[in-house]
């Protein structure tokens, strides 16, 4: 299980004329300092490292994993309200599209963008994803504004086109909890948001699947309950699952 949340009004985004060539880093860079500071350059922002266990994965552009950014207790907890009766299945992100064959007509994935994950998927469905409870929200947001340093601004989770946050305001687009059975996954995407923070809600067994994949640039992760990756995957870092 997943927990997904996507930060879509931060900063602007670095513009970049030249194509990004794929920069594979094997472990942490060597130079804390420096690649902490590296970071803080590309996102405009600086990452807590006091409260939290940061380990840089990739230096440009930024993957970052944190260990035991929640509790196997809040993880317990988020699963629970996750699969609660009344919770909201999402219908607008490629899972939902892939799941139903393509015929969706509310998504927000066009049909050359669907036939392409439903050719990926060869056939598997690829997960259930529901909406992020407001408990969970309220649990997982004010760490997320501490994670990356912006304690001290409001956040507001709104998914209407419409709404522009202030210099004080961090506006939180996608906020969703996903589960994976055996065989399933999701393809290859860009997330078009600020900032993803991807937390692992359960651990897998080395070998059986469930990885987080960033292809391009050389990148995996198994899931490991609690663990989280951050990173900003506008139009870079190309991912599947």
């Amino acid at each position: 299980l997943l927990a997904l949340v996507r930060v879509g009004a931060l900063r602007p985004a670095l513009q970049s004329s030249a194509p990004r060539r794929p920069t594979f880093r094997p472990s942490a860079v060597a130079d804390a300092t420096d690649a902490f500071a590296a970071v803080g350059d590309a996102w405009q922002l600086a990452p807590n490292v006091d409260e939290f266990d940061i380990e840089i994965k990739h230096e440009a552009p930024p993957v970052l994993q944190v260990s035991s950014f929640l509790t196997p207790e809040e993880c317990e907890r988020v699963v629970r309200a996750a699969c609660a009766d009344d919770v909201e299945e999402c219908t607008e992100y490629l899972n939902h599209r892939v799941n139903a064959d393509g015929e969706v007509e509310a998504s927000g994935y066009d049909e050359e963008q669907a036939a392409a994950a439903l050719a990926w998927s060869d056939g598997a469905t690829s997960g259930r994803r529901v909406r992020m409870p407001d408990e969970v929200v309220e649990l997982v947001a004010p760490r997320v504004l501490r994670l990356l340093g912006l304690e001290t601004r409001k956040h507001r989770f709104a998914e209407e086109l419409y709404f522009r946050p202030d210099r004080a305001t961090v506006l939180i687009r996608d906020a969703t909890v996903v589960r994976y059975r055996g065989g399933e996954g999701v393809a290859p995407h860009v997330d078009g948001k600020d900032c993803t923070i991807l937390i692992y809600l359960n651990t897998v067994a080395p070998g059986a699947g469930g990885r987080t994949v960033f292809p391009e640039d050389g990148l995996a992760f198994p899931p490991c309950q609690g663990q989280a990756l951050v990173y900003n995957s506008r139009r870079e870092l190309l991912h599947f699952a």
